[in-house]
C-alpha cells in the first residue's frame, strides 16, 4: 500500500516551480539593486577629477580646439 496520495507529485513539482519562480523573481530584484549600487559609486568616483582640473583665469581667452 502506498502512503502518497494519487497526483501527490505533480503537486510536488507544482510547488517547486513557485518556489523557483520566486527564487529567480528576487534575484533579479537584487541584482538589479546591485547594479545602482554600482552606478552610484561610478558617479562618486567621477567627481574626484574634478578636484584637479585647473580652473580658467577670469579674462583669459577659451583654448583653441584643433
Amino acid at each position: 500500500m502506498s502512503s502518497k496520495a494519487p497526483g501527490t507529485n505533480v503537486v510536488h513539482m507544482q510547488a517547486l516551480a513557485q518556489i523557483a519562480n520566486t527564487v529567480r523573481r528576487e534575484a533579479y530584484v537584487m541584482a538589479y539593486s546591485d547594479c545602482f549600487f554600482v552606478i552610484g559609486i561610478a558617479l562618486l568616483l567621477s567627481i574626484l577629477p574634478l578636484f584637479f582640473v585647473n580652473k580658467p583665469k577670469p579674462g583669459a581667452a577659451p583654448a583653441a580646439v584643433h
